[in-house]
């Protein structure tokens, strides 16, 4: 009869459903990578026609990759005023200069925004246009300032 028991045991032990449940969890991190093609400076070779005129304009833009799997922004600033490189006394204020639209400054300003994908691309134009009372006030020389592109995630 013990045996019997023990078999009946058995069977009931046998028969019960187990069940275990675990997580499942992928962890992706932010992934954002930036490339730029150069495109043409901002060069300006003013002439005696030019200063006679009033007005030194150029224009131009560059090209651009992005791959992200963020929202991100494009912002441009600048390093300072366009500024004669020998002395540094004569300058033209960088807020002449647009890129994207939006007038240039230290503090910089957003000049393209876009979504998550694998080689967003796109164009940034900039055009520079200064028209002073008098051109003939700024002293010979190369003026130039930098700008600097920075991807960031949106906020």
């Amino acid at each position: 009869m013990k045996k019997s028991l023990l078999t009946v045991a058995f069977a009931f032990f046998g028969f019960a459903g187990f069940s275990q449940n675990f997580n499942v969890s992928v962890s992706i991190p932010p992934v954002m990578s930036f490339q730029t093609t150069p495109g043409e400076d901002v060069t300006v070779s003013a002439t005696e026609t030019d200063l006679d005129g009033g007005t030194l304009s150029a224009s131009g833009s560059h090209s651009y990759k992005i791959k992200t799997n963020q929202l991100w922004q494009i912002t441009a600033a600048a390093d300072g005023d366009i500024t004669n490189e020998s002395d540094g006394a004569f300058s033209i204020p960088v807020s002449n200069l647009t890129v994207g639209g939006q007038a240039m400054s230290t503090t910089g300003a957003t000049v393209e925004t876009g979504g998550r994908g694998k080689e967003k691309t796109g164009t940034i134009a900039y055009n520079l246009t200064y028209t002073p009372a008098d051109l003939y006030v700024l002293e010979p020389g190369t003026y130039s300032a930098t700008i600097t592109y920075t991807l960031e995630a949106q906020p």
